[in-house]
């Protein structure tokens, strides 16, 4: 089990790293909260797939939030959290099938130009 000061370490090295890319830690926090949300409508996958599709639904859909708040509004953190949630709730579901049909797109491209096996 990790100690509290590391725990601590990665937590504050997770917002200092977000800050740095321009998310609101609000944001990232209701997009989070959005792809756990998605995660009921996702279909199945392996640990290790599913965690990264959710670290990059909820840091993207961040992004997307914070970027239409912003054109939207001239002052809206609410407004920027909602959609950071909303698109979190609808990205990690259509990111993770994406990632897990890509390997059978793949395939049938190279047997179509034939490269693949057949």
């Amino acid at each position: 089990m990790a100690s509290p000061t590391v725990t601590t370490g990665a937590g504050f090295s997770v917002v200092a790293v977000a800050a740095s890319l321009g998310l609101d830690p609000a944001a990232i926090f209701w997009s989070f909260v959005g792809a756990s949300l998605g995660m009921s409508f996702a279909p199945p996958s392996g640990r290790l797939r599913a965690a990264v599709v959710f670290v990059c639904a909820t840091l993207v859909s961040s992004l997307f939030g914070i970027s239409l708040a912003a054109y939207l509004h001239t002052d809206g953190h609410v407004a920027q959290n909602v959609y950071s949630c909303v698109f979190s709730i609808f990205l990690h579901p259509l990111i993770l099938a994406v990632v897990n049909a890509a390997p059978q797109v793949v395939q049938g491209v190279l047997k179509k130009i034939g490269l693949g096996s057949s």
